[in-house]
C-alpha cells in the first residue's frame, strides 16, 4: 500500500487554487459569514474559473459537505452538483487504493487538520456513481479565509487512465525490443550450431553406404526447418528496418504455410497461378505476416478445415477504392472456413493491443499491418468469406517491374580440385573448424582467425612475404572483437583489391542483402552446405583480376 505523501502543492495547480482563494474571500466577511455586498463579479469569477479548469475541482464546508463541484468533477464522479450539494465528501468522492483496499486515512481531513496540501498516494481510485473505479492523481488542499480561520477544503484531481494506458504500451514495448533483442542474439548462436550439424551430415554422406543416406536427408531436413525458424526470429528482432530484394512471393508462401502448419489438422490448398510476379521485398518480414495470418486460421479451426490461399497480379487504378497508388500488384489472398470474425470487432482487428484471445497479446496482426504499410502496400479483412463462412485476410504488395532469379542449382562439390587460399575468421570454433574442413576437403589452404584483428594480422604477414590470401570469409557478428563489417573496411585500407564474403545468421541484415553495396563479393547465410560454400567461393575467387 503507498502511504500518503504530504508535499508542495503541484505548481500547475497553484495558480487554480490562489483564484479559487481570491474569489472565496471576496464572497466572505471577517467572520466567516456571506457578504451581502459581495460583487457579482466574484461569483462569475469563480464560476468561470472552475468550469475553464480540466481537472475536477470539489470543495466542501468544514464538515465535509460538498458546497461546489466543476463539469469535469461532475463527470468523473457522476454526480451533478445540485445533487451532490450539501451531502458528505465521502459519499460523493469515494476513494479507494490499489487493488480497491480503503485508505489508512481521508486524505481531506488529513490536509485540514494539518493545514498543508496533502497528495493522493499512488494507485488511488476514484470510484463513481456507477461504481466504475477509474485511476486519478490529485490534492487536498485547506482553504482559509482572510482571519486565517479554516473554512472548508478543496480536492483537485485528474483521471490518469490514458496515462496509466500510455506506461503500459510504452512497458510492451519496451518489453518486445528487449524480446527482439535477445530473439536476434538466440538466432545467431542457434544458427552457428545449425552450420555445424549441416555441414558435418554433409560429410558424413560422402562416406555413409546407401542405406544411412536416407536417415541423413532426414536430419538435413530437420536442421532446414530450424533454419526456418530462425528466420521467423530474426525477422521479429529485426523491427521496422527492411532489407529488400527481388522475391518469388509463391516460393514464401508455400514454404512458411507447410512449415507453420506442419502437424495442424488444418488442409492448406494454393491457388497460384505459373504466371505470378515477383515482388521487391524484405523476405523475412513478408514470411512473418505470412505466418500470422497462417497461425489465426489454425486457431479458429482447432478440429481442422481448410485454408486457401491464393495469388493474383492486378491492376490498381487511383480511383480511391484502396489506400494504393495507382499501378501493378500481387494480392495475396487466405480465405477459411472457420467461424469468422464478428461484424463488431473487424473495425478493430489491426489495432495494437485489441485481441479477442485469452492468451493472445493482440500484436500479430497489428505487426502485419506495419509491415505491409512499410512495403507500400496494403492488408485488409473481411468476414464472412466469399465463400458464405470463416474470414477472409488479404494483402496487395506492388509487383517487382524484374522476374525474380529462380533458384541457383547447386553442383556436387567433389567434381574438381581447387587451389588458392582462404581466410576464415568466425568467433565461433566449431563453425571455424566445419568451414576448414570443407574448403580443405578440395584443396583449399585454410587460416583461421576467430576476431577481426587476428586476420588483419595474418592478412598483412601474408601480404608483406608476396603469398597473399586470395579470398576472405568474414563472420558479421562477434561477440568479442573486431566484427566483420570493421574487419573488411580496415583490409580495404590494406588491400583494395581484397575478395571479401560476408558470412552470418543474420540473413536479413543489410550487409547480407545487399553485400555488393558495401564492396563485398559475395554473401552465404547460415546454415549452409558444403555446395553452398563452395558454389561462393569458386564464384568469389573467379573473379580475380578482374
Amino acid at each position: 500500500m503507498a502511504s500518503h505523501r504530504r508535499q508542495t502543492l503541484p505548481s500547475r495547480w497553484r495558480p487554480v487554487i490562489g483564484y479559487l482563494l481570491d474569489a472565496a474571500r471576496v464572497c466572505k466577511d471577517d467572520d466567516g459569514s456571506v457578504s451581502a455586498e459581495a460583487p457579482l463579479a466574484a461569483a462569475e469569477l469563480l464560476t468561470v474559473m472552475l468550469a475553464s479548469i480540466g481537472e475536477g475541482v470539489i470543495a466542501c464546508d468544514p464538515r465535509g459537505a460538498v458546497t461546489l463541484m466543476n463539469s469535469v468533477a461532475e463527470k468523473l464522479t457522476g454526480w451533478s452538483l445540485a445533487e451532490a450539494k450539501g451531502r458528505k465528501m465521502e459519499e460523493i468522492f469515494r476513494l479507494a487504493g490499489p487493488e480497491s483496499a480503503p485508505l489508512p486515512a481521508d486524505p481531506l481531513r488529513r490536509a485540514m487538520s494539518e493545514d498543508r496540501a496533502e497528495l493522493l498516494p499512488e494507485g488511488v481510485r476514484l470510484f463513481g456513481r456507477d461504481g466504475m473505479g477509474l485511476p486519478v492523481a490529485g490534492s487536498c488542499i485547506p482553504l482559509r479565509d482572510r482571519a486565517n480561520r479554516p473554512f472548508g477544503g478543496i480536492f483537485i484531481v485528474r483521471d490518469t487512465a490514458a496515462e496509466e494506458a500510455m506506461r503500459g504500451q510504452m512497458f510492451k514495448i519496451g518489453k518486445l525490443e528487449s524480446l527482439g533483442i535477445f530473439a536476434g542474439g538466440l538466432a545467431h548462436d542457434f544458427n552457428n550450431i545449425l552450420t555445424a550439424i549441416l555441414a558435418n551430415v554433409g560429410m558424413a554422406q560422402s562416406y555413409t553406404d546407401a542405406d544411412g543416406v536416407p536417415m541423413l536427408h532426414d536430419v538435413e531436413n530437420a536442421v532446414q526447418r530450424a533454419k526456418r525458424l530462425t528466420e521467423q526470429l530474426l525477422a521479429f528482432a529485426k523491427g521496422g528496418e527492411l532489407a529488400p530484394q527481388n522475391a518469388r512471393i509463391e516460393e514464401i508462401i508455400r514454404k512458411i504455410c507447410s512449415f507453420v502448419l506442419a502437424g495442424s489438422p488444418l488442409r492448406v490448398r494454393f491457388d497460384i497461378p505459373a504466371d505470378i510476379r515477383s515482388v521487391y521485398m524484405d523476405t523475412g518480414q513478408i514470411s512473418q505476416v505470412i505466418q500470422n495470418i497462417a497461425l489465426n486460421a489454425a486457431q479458429a479451426m482447432p478440429e481442422g478445415g481448410e485454408l486457401v490461399v491464393s495469388c493474383a497480379n492486378c491492376r490498381i487504378e487511383a480511383d480511391g477504392s484502396l489506400p494504393l497508388a495507382a499501378g501493378d500488384y500481387v494480392r495475396v489472398c487466405f480465405v477459411d472456413d472457420g467461424p469468422g470474425i464478428e461484424a463488431r470487432y473487424l473495425g478493430r482487428l489491426f489495432d495494437p493491443y485489441f485481441t479477442t484471445k485469452e492468451t493472445g497479446n493482440g500484436l500479430g496482426l497489428a505487426i502485419c499491418q506495419s509491415i505491409i504499410k512499410k512495403h507500400d502496400g496494403h492488408i485488409a479483412a473481411a468476414s464472412p468469406a466469399p465463400s458464405g463462412r470463416g474470414a477472409m485476410f488479404t494483402f496487395w504488395l506492388p509487383a517487382s517491374r524484374e522476374a525474380a532469379p529462380a533458384p541457383a542449382a547447386v553442383k556436387e562439390a567433389n567434381v574438381r580440385p581447387s587451389a588458392g587460399v582462404v581466410l576464415v575468421m568466425d568467433d565461433d570454433e566449431i563453425v571455424r573448424e566445419v568451414m576448414g574442413i570443407m574448403l580443405g576437403s578440395v584443396g583449399y589452404t585454410v587460416l583461421f582467425a576467430e576476431e577481426g584483428r587476428k586476420a588483419l594480422a595474418l592478412y598483412s604477414e601474408r601480404l608483406a612475404q608476396g603469398k597473399p590470401v586470395d579470398c576472405v570469409i568474414l563472420d558479421l557478428t562477434v561477440s568479442d572483437g573486431m566484427d566483420g563489417k570493421s574487419t573488411f573496411e580496415a583490409l580495404r585500407r590494406i588491400d583494395p583489391r581484397v575478395k571479401g564474403i560476408v558470412s552470418s545468421g543474420r540473413v536479413n541484415d543489410p550487409m547480407m542483402v545487399a553485400y555488393a553495396d558495401h564492396g563485398l563479393a559475395g554473401a552465404i547465410g547460415k546454415p549452409f552446405t558444403k555446395n553452398e560454400l563452395l558454389a561462393v567461393v569458386r564464384r568469389v575467387l573467379g573473379k580475380r583480376g578482374e
